[in-house]
């Protein structure tokens, strides 16, 4: 019973740490909508499919941390590179961008997730 308990705890926790970090993104000046939309669904799809997990909350809270630094570097490489290509060779690449950014941010989320997944679940 005190192990449920326990890993309720850490997703309550996490629940809130994921809310505050994706309205940080929202209110971000710095960050585009889209970008902030998927780092609030990857805030809250690691916080349901990792905190669940055995290991320290401290341990879970650095990964997500590294992930959305990792996200908001993604994001934003990325859409300074569309905006350069759509500048140089026309709006086209902007259609291009809205159909291809859920899947290239897919990319870098599920490698993510697996690698913090080998990392918590990792025995030390």
């Amino acid at each position: 019973m005190n192990k449920n308990k326990s890993k309720l705890n850490h997703v309550i926790f996490g629940i809130l740490a994921g809310t505050i970090v994706s309205c940080l993104f929202f209110f971000s000046s710095c960050i585009n909508i889209e970008s902030a939309v998927i780092l609030a669904i990857f805030n809250f799809l690691f916080v349901f499919l990792i905190f669940p997990f055995p290991g320290t909350l401290k341990r879970k809270f650095c990964i997500l941390a590294i992930g959305n630094v990792i996200g908001f570097i993604w994001n934003y490489t990325f859409f300074l590179f569309v905006a350069v290509s759509a500048i140089c060779f026309g709006e086209f690449l902007n259609i291009l961008y809205i159909i291809l950014n859920p899947f290239l941010n897919a990319l870098w989320i599920v490698s993510f997730w697996s690698m913090s997944l080998t990392f918590i679940t990792a025995r030390t």
